[in-house]
């Protein structure tokens, strides 16, 4: 299972930077814009969407799931610094696409650091999300779950460029 869920998130983060690169381009090109206007999506823009997944991932999978790995990643208290009380990243960072960038390679890199420093994936856990919301899953349940949600999260980002007209894509695991 290890091998497998290695896999999922070197996509995510092959991915998510092709993804930041297509934002960095658009910056470039002067249509930066595009990435903060309401385009219809849940989180409204496709770059607080973006937001909210690394959000997730380094409040959820960074800060509860580290918990479970034998050794933690050195810069662990470093990322979730980045993190809000309101659930949100600092605005300079998500302002700044290098910053927010450079964040999202080094979660997807902590992420990787952890799974690789896991054992026992089948362990059943308790994730507790606020005060009326827990699951009980095994490590693994909870990790696809979390890899999943950010392959969910880039899909809706490339729907909203797609209708803007703007070429992407963020496929690619075969080629992992």
């Amino acid at each position: 299972m290890k091998s497998t869920l290695l896999l999922q998130a070197q996509y995510n983060k092959v991915a998510n930077k092709t993804m930041f690169e297509k934002f960095r381009d658009l910056e470039t090109q002067g249509k930066k814009e595009i990435l903060y206007r309401d385009c219809g999506l849940y989180y409204k823009s496709i770059i607080k969407t973006a937001e909210h997944n690394i959000c997730v991932s380094i409040g959820l999978f960074l800060d509860k799931l580290s918990e479970y790995a034998q050794t933690k990643p050195s810069n662990l208290d470093k990322l979730i610094s980045n993190l809000e009380p309101n659930f949100s990243i600092r605005e300079s960072i998500v302002n700044d696409l290098w910053q927010f960038s450079t964040l999202q390679e080094e979660v997807d890199s902590a992420i990787i650091e952890i799974i690789n420093n896991m054992d026992d994936f089948d362990k059943v856990e308790k994730l507790v999300l606020g005060e009326n919301l827990s699951f009980n899953k095994t490590r693994t349940h909870f990790i696809l779950a979390l890899l999943n949600h950010s392959t969910h999260h880039r899909g809706q980002i490339a729907g909203a460029l797609d209708i803007a007209g703007i070429e992407n894509d963020f496929n690619g695991m075969l080629g992992i």
